[in-house]
């Protein structure tokens, strides 16, 4: 067993009665009221050796602890992304990238039959001629742009941190160029002179009628009303052709769509104005909701008709109907170095939606 030595032991008796003391001493009241235990109310009568040996004693501040700074903190395992709309362009629209990524202009031929034959007699010299006609229309395709970039050093601790960097501004900059695709094909861009699927002229108008509320809203009507405004909106292009154009799709804005599909047709029944609208009209294969055709959405983008209204949209989807021309969707060029940064620059090119045959497709204003 270790002994002590004469100088120690009498050290250790020291500590002992001074801790002793300062127990006795102690205002256990004032410490639950907050009070500090090194204050001078509890040294002042303690010897300078106490008084050095209370100090290992006191309470840590409230930037002191044992603990480093997060150490108790739980990182969840994986990587969350924020999330964003749904960009649905390019599922309701034919795409057309056959042209070539050098193609700078989209041009297609239409042609026109005309002449009816009439009674002749006998011998006549001079019969109805009958002839054909052609037409050429051409889309300008335009280029758009993004770029990235990340520096060496960034680089390397995206590396440390088994967190690739370049793969992931790369995510970003591909998604980007993907959203202003979508704005293209649905709203156009008037700056380029490109049209979009809510943008074309030429066709065939819709006029909502008022419910018995007097109002075009569909949540202000009732599910017979719903119903036949989808009907007689589709109609309406099947009868203005004489059946040459049928529609197959029909798009919703989002609450319209919602109503559609919760209102029952009547008490007792199980069936709502949407599946009714699919099981009794003979063109629409489909019904789509988009929020593009909301109000709000729309107006930011100059894709909507009337003021302050939802707009509802049928048409053949079929690409000798209509079709996005979309030649280069996404290209990255070899990254450049300019600096200690490494930049990569990004291009699309895309003519918009062209509508070749304008009067199959028809809007619809004010349901939402």
């Amino acid at each position: 067993m270790l002994s002590l030595s004469k100088h120690s032991q009498d050290r250790m008796d020291a500590i002992k009665s001074s801790c002793l003391k300062i127990a006795r001493s102690y205002d256990w009241k004032g410490a639950m009221l907050g009070a500090r235990f090194d204050s001078g109310a509890h040294h002042g009568s303690l010897s300078a050796e106490a008084r050095e040996i209370c100090r290992g004693f006191q309470r840590q501040d409230a930037a002191e602890s044992i603990w480093f700074a997060r150490q108790l903190e739980y990182i969840r395992p994986g990587l969350l992304e924020v999330l964003y709309p749904r960009l649905e362009a390019k599922s309701l629209i034919p795409v057309d990238s056959s042209m070539g990524a050098g193609a700078t202009q989209w041009t297609y031929r239409a042609f026109d039959k005309v002449g009816l034959a009439a009674l002749v007699e006998d011998y006549s010299m001079d019969p109805p001629r009958a002839d054909v006609l052609g037409k050429e229309s051409t889309v300008n395709i335009r280029p758009y742009g993004i770029m990235y970039g990340y520096n060496f050093q960034e680089l390397k601790a995206g590396m440390m941190a088994n967190l690739p960097l370049d793969v992931r501004k790369a995510m970003a900059a591909r998604y980007a160029m993907e959203l202003k695709i979508d704005q293209i094909l649905f709203y156009g861009d008037s700056s380029a002179g490109l049209l979009g699927l809510l943008t074309q002229t030429g066709t065939t108008s819709f006029t909502v009628p008022n419910g018995a509320s007097g109002s075009t809203l569909w949540a202000n009507k009732s599910a017979d009303e719903i119903a036949a405004d989808m009907h007689n909106f589709v109609n309406n292009v099947v009868s203005s052709s004489f059946g040459v154009y049928q529609p197959t799709t029909l798009l919703l804005p989002l609450q319209a769509h919602n109503i559609a599909a919760t209102k029952r047709m009547g008490d007792g029944s199980n069936q709502t104005v949407l599946s009714f609208f699919l099981d009794t009209n003979p063109f629409i294969q489909e019904v789509r909701p988009s929020y593009r055709l909301d109000y709000t959405q729309s107006a930011n983008w100059g894709g909507n008709g009337a003021a302050g209204s939802g707009r509802m949209v049928c048409y053949d989807k079929s690409p000798e109907m209509l079709t996005a021309i979309l030649p280069v969707e996404f290209e990255q060029l070899p990254p450049q170095q300019v600096g200690y940064e490494y930049k990569t620059l990004c291009h699309m090119r895309t003519g918009g939606v062209a509508a070749l045959h304008p009067l199959s497709l028809s809007y619809g204003d004010g349901i939402s």
